[in-house]
């Protein structure tokens, strides 16, 4: 297994380094969870299988993916309305620039928030590494929680090209559920209850447009940018476009 991973992460460098700025790609996403109270009691059928996150890479795993520096993003100004909002939570927005790789090339991202984050995520704040790298951040409830098994947010996203872009979302994220009886299978510690929600889907992109992956209880807004459209643009200002979801 090891040995693969090393032979992929070598064969994605050397795609990348032979890949010419146009089909570079800067990928953005924003994950939100729903506050909905119509939907915040119901409770979701246990998970008989997760994301597969052995075949997933961090950002320091391999030179293929390279995170953006946050004055790079364009989404700003949705993250902010989701924070707003009284029917949303932001949890993680972050960006990357990769090749424009076929699916069976493509490397899948990994994405891991220990619970007691402070939210939204951003990379300054919790890197995207590898666990035994990674500096924990701000805002943990304590360090327990920062060392403890379950995770906020779990999951894999991947980017490739094919006749269309495509974006592939497998993500778990445990929703609190407040005090329960012992007896709950989704008890933890405390009394506190967590029930396991998972997005999983597949969506065809175009490149500079807003998309959403939905689910009633999480939510990735995504838009994929060119390379060179991105730098053609480094001189413009301007705001990102209101397309969040609405109060």
């Amino acid at each position: 297994m090891l040995l693969r991973r090393l032979f992929l992460a070598t064969l994605a460098l050397l795609m990348s380094a032979a890949v010419p700025a146009a089909d570079q790609y800067d990928v953005e996403i924003i994950v939100y969870a729903s506050l909905d109270p119509d939907t915040g009691e119901e409770y979701w059928p246990a998970l008989e299988s997760g994301p597969d996150l052995a075949s997933a890479w961090y950002f320091d795993h391999t030179p293929a993916l390279q995170p953006l520096p946050r004055k790079a993003y364009r989404l700003d100004a949705i993250t902010g309305a989701l924070a707003r909002s009284r029917q949303y939570r932001p949890l993680l927005h972050f960006a990357w620039r990769q090749p424009g790789w076929e699916r069976d090339a493509a490397l899948p991202v990994r994405i891991n928030i220990p619970l007691g984050s402070a939210l939204p995520v951003y990379p300054e704040s919790h890197p995207l590494r590898a666990p035994g790298t990674v500096t924990a951040p701000s805002g943990l409830a304590s360090e327990a929680a920062f060392r403890g098994e379950m995770q906020l947010l779990e999951g894999t996203l991947m980017v490739y090209r094919s006749r269309y872009l495509h974006l592939v979302a497998d993500l778990v994220y445990q929703e609190r559920l407040g005090p329960s009886a012992e007896s709950s299978p989704y008890a933890e510690d405390g009394g506190i209850v967590y029930q396991p929600i998972r997005l999983q889907q597949s969506r065809r992109m175009r490149s500079n447009e807003l998309h959403y992956l939905d689910h009633p209880r999480l939510g990735v807004i995504a838009q994929i940018t060119p390379v060179e459209a991105t730098e053609a643009s480094e001189d413009k200002t301007g705001e990102a476009p209101d397309a969040s979801p609405t109060e």
